[in-house]
């Protein structure tokens, strides 16, 4: 719903996935780029071709080692909204 939105506001939109069915839903919604997260070599190097200048937005769901990646590739004063971090409420162990 945020990608959808940003779309229709003008934005450039890039989303991530962790399947290729979850990604061919993204194209169809009109997302600019897509990413399966799950199947990229490199997570750092995807999200960089996707958005070479970096990012302004930013929105979080997922937490873990995608939001380490995802937060040293914002751009300088770019907003970023925390929804959830659910890769991180089952842990045991805090991080």
């Amino acid at each position: 719903m945020v990608g959808q939105i940003a779309k229709i506001k003008g934005c450039r939109v890039v989303g991530s996935a962790g399947s290729d069915a979850k990604v061919a839903f993204l194209k169809e919604l009109g997302f600019d780029q897509t990413i399966n997260y799950k199947s990229v070599d490199s997570l750092d190097q995807a999200l960089r071709e996707a958005a070479p200048d970096g990012y302004d937005c930013y929105f979080e769901n997922v937490g873990g080692p995608f939001s380490s990646v995802a937060l040293q590739q914002m751009k300088n004063f770019g907003r970023i909204a925390v929804c959830g971090c659910i890769s991180l409420y089952n842990d045991t162990t805090p991080q």
